[in-house]
């Protein structure tokens, strides 16, 4: 009688992941996925080290790490062949500017789904990753307080990253729905000069079946990235 094997075997991850049946890998291809594993410590990723030298897509959606460590996210360990990294709905607070150290050729950051408040040293965070051409940033910024000191830094963590290599989609066809001062509403994103934006304005005031703070947020960053092609 033939033996059956399990075909889940195949994604069955090496050292502590094996652990997690919510983590599966592909080592053949480099891929790491762990989906609502419950992690709370970022060390789990230096344990990928070990198993893992030549990573090229990491997943780690739905956890709980809150703060992205103060050195490499992966340690001292580089990456160079990653391009793929979804750090998304983790509700991660606190980005530090080194965390994405090593990782030279990323060229996919998601960061969605999370409750980031930038940090004056924080500016700094995406200098780490100049090849970046994908970036998501739905509602990783939802919490509401200083927003306009948010506001600043996020337009200053762009300013130093300064990425050439970024993709903006459809942004011709974009609409500001919600702008200050007023008379802007209904113009195309492209048209609306970032000076004009301002964020004094208290959005959640405003008809709730409108887009909140985030859609002016990334109105513009749309804008700046648009302008510095």
């Amino acid at each position: 009688m033939l033996a059956v094997q399990d075909p889940n075997l195949q994604f069955l991850c090496r050292g502590s992941l094996s652990d997690y049946a919510a983590c599966q890998c592909k080592e053949d291809e480099g891929e790491v996925a762990c989906i609502n594993a419950q992690f709370v410590d970022t060390e789990v990723f230096f344990n990928l080290n070990a198993h893992y030298k030549t990573l090229q897509k990491v997943t780690f959606h739905g956890n709980n790490f809150q703060d992205l460590p103060s050195s490499s996210l992966f340690g001292p360990v580089s990456h160079s062949r990653l391009h793929t990294l979804n750090i998304s709905a983790n509700y991660i607070v606190n980005l530090n500017s080194n965390a994405l150290k090593g990782l030279p050729n990323l060229r996919v950051l998601d960061l969605s789904n999370n409750e980031i408040v930038l940090k004056e040293s924080d500016v700094d965070f995406l200098t780490h990753t100049p090849r970046l051409t994908h970036l998501y940033l739905r509602r990783a910024f939802t919490a509401t307080i200083n927003r306009t000191v948010q506001f600043d830094l996020m337009m200053r963590m762009f300013q130093k990253a300064n990425l050439k290599h970024l993709e903006i989609r459809d942004k011709h066809n974009l609409v500001c729905d919600r702008a200050s001062p007023r008379n802007f509403v209904g113009a195309r994103l492209v048209e609306v000069p970032l000076h004009k934006l301002d964020c004094s304005v208290n959005l959640f005031a405003m008809s709730s079946n409108q887009p909140q703070f985030l859609t002016l947020l990334f109105a513009a960053v749309v804008i700046y990235f648009f302008n510095n092609l």
